[in-house]
Order: C-alpha cells, then sequence, then structure tokens
C-alpha cells in the first residue's frame, strides 16, 4: 500500500508538473508578463461610429450589404470576419496592480513588427460624421519612429497605478500606406527596477492596413 501511495504521488506530481509546463507554452505574452510582472494589461477593441473593414479578396463569405444594414452597425462589424482594421485600430489598456506595489509607465510605444504593402480585395464599413473621441496615443504606423509623440507626451508626465486605482489608457495605430502588423510595449518602474511589457491582441499582433478607398474594385461598401 505504501509503494502505490508513494506512486500515486509521483504520477500526480508529473501531471501538475505537466500541465504547468504547458500553461507556460500556451499563455499569450500577456498572461506571461502578467505573471511575472505587478502589473495586469487588458486589451479591449474600441469601435468609433465611423469604421471600415478591409479584406484581402472578393469575401464571398461576407453577407450581403442589406443583411448587414438589418443588423446593425454595431453587430455588422461582429460579423465582418476574416477583415483587417482600415487605416486605423483603436484599443483600451486597462492597467491595474496585482498587489500593493506603485508601477509607473514612463513609456508607450507602438513597435511595427512587420509592414508589407497595402492590398484591395473589398472594404465595406459604416460612415458617420466625425465626433470627439477619447484622448489616446496616437501612433503613425508609416513613421519611421511611430513612438516618437507619445514619448515626448509620457516623458514629463508619466502614467502611475497604485493599488485599487485601476487607469485606462486609449491607444489608436494609423496607417494610410501598407499593412502593419505591430505591438505595444510599455515601460515599467516598479521599486526602482525597469521592465518592458508587450501586448497585442492575444497572442497575435495587431493588424491595420491603409490605402486610398478608390483602390477597392468595388471602392468603399457602406453599410446603410
Amino acid at each position: 500500500m505504501v509503494v502505490l501511495l508513494f506512486v500515486g504521488i509521483a504520477i500526480g506530481l508529473l501531471i501538475a508538473g505537466g500541465m504547468a509546463a504547458y500553461r507556460a507554452v500556451t499563455a499569450t505574452p500577456e498572461e506571461r508578463a502578467s505573471h511575472r510582472h505587478p502589473l495586469h494589461v487588458t486589451v479591449d477593441r474600441v469601435h468609433d461610429e465611423s469604421w471600415a473593414i478591409a479584406f484581402r479578396d472578393d469575401a464571398p463569405l461576407v453577407p450581403a450589404l442589406d443583411d448587414l444594414a438589418a443588423r446593425g452597425p454595431d453587430d455588422s462589424r461582429r460579423v465582418l470576419r476574416g477583415g483587417i482594421d482600415f487605416r486605423a485600430t483603436h484599443v483600451r489598456l486597462h492597467l491595474r496592480t496585482h498587489g500593493e506595489e506603485v508601477v509607473t509607465v514612463r513609456e508607450i510605444a507602438a513597435v511595427v513588427v512587420r509592414r508589407d504593402p497595402s492590398f484591395a480585395g473589398r472594404l465595406i464599413g459604416v460612415d458617420a460624421p466625425d465626433r470627439s473621441g477619447t484622448a489616446a496615443l496616437v501612433f503613425d504606423l508609416d513613421a519611421d519612429d511611430p513612438a516618437a509623440g507619445a514619448r515626448a507626451a509620457l516623458s514629463d508626465n508619466p502614467i502611475v497605478v497604485r493599488h485599487d486605482e485601476p487607469v485606462d489608457v486609449f491607444v489608436t495605430g494609423i496607417t494610410a500606406s501598407a499593412y502593419c502588423q505591430w505591438r505595444i510595449h510599455l515601460e515599467t518602474e516598479v521599486s526602482g527596477e525597469h521592465v518592458r511589457m508587450t501586448v497585442g491582441d492575444r497572442d497575435l499582433p495587431f493588424e491595420t492596413t491603409g490605402s486610398e478607398r478608390a483602390a477597392f474594385p468595388r471602392g468603399f461598401e457602406a453599410i446603410a
């Protein structure tokens, strides 16, 4: 019985170790960073009233425009799968701490990990009047240094995250002439230690493409 007990314990430890290793391998960059760092970052997509989704081809599986119009703008966007944000991607970073330590975010930067020529299959979306949106850090993904403006904005006014005082930061990446894959880097300081965190669209980069609307064979297909 004692031998069987030890064998059972050994098997249990092996299973637990295997599960921990699997979680470590399959965790997203945000999850891995959050486990090592007192700052936890949640990424949410934010959508303006006016938006457009670009497809690489003629998108045969996209519902008809009349069907999309019947769904309304918000539901239409949810069903337009397989497309890429056109010209702008808007996200909200929800910053909170795991414990009592104060975390200072000294820099937020957009880093382009891949840049290719833009594509033109179909372009579908909603045209709406311009409105004043939530103030955001805007990164020009076409620039040599997309983070230059945001770096200057945070140099004198870093973001301080305290226990039970979460902070929301709105980030926008824009491009007018390329297909860009990009991530967000946060330079943080905790108790004098500087640590970089990287976040994206879960375990993938954000994707944004930009060009002239006229480049698409059907132009801009507006959901009425």
